[in-house]
């Protein structure tokens, strides 16, 4: 399996993103955690379903062209749907998702300290992996 460098930000560029975001648009020095993004990457694997996007200032994972879950600064980000939302919430380290002053309703935030372990990454991309997929392919 292809590892790319991650301090290489062409080549993480040719190799994830599309041509479209390529450009002084785009800020591919944003500050978000590399190795949390490896290992989500890890556990995705080689799903050609699977996609990665900058958004947020950080990367998120798209599947079948909807988010599932994302790195933002240090935390994970995960999108578990309004349904399952107010249950989810309320888990430790579990929180909502802030833009501004606005809460982004079937985001939650995950602090760094939550997914820590693998099983905590897996269960939280799990979820995110499980609304993503139940929404029609884009």
């Amino acid at each position: 399996m292809h590892v790319p460098d991650p301090t290489n930000w062409l080549q993480r560029a040719d190799r994830w993103l599309p041509d479209r975001c390529t450009g002084p648009r785009y800020a591919w020095d944003m500050a978000f955690d590399e190795i949390l993004g490896e290992r989500i990457r890890m556990l995705l694997g080689d799903d050609p379903d699977v996609s990665e996007r900058r958004m947020f200032g950080g990367l998120v994972f798209m599947v079948a062209g909807n988010m599932a879950c994302g790195v933002i600064r240090d935390d994970l980000l995960v999108r578990v749907g309004r349904e399952d939302y107010d249950a989810l919430v309320v888990q430790p380290f579990a929180g909502p998702m802030q833009m501004g002053d606005r809460t982004m309703g079937g985001f939650l935030v995950v602090d760094g300290e939550g997914v820590a372990e693998d099983d905590q990454l897996d269960a939280w991309v799990d979820r995110g992996v499980t609304f993503a997929v139940s929404l029609p392919p884009k």
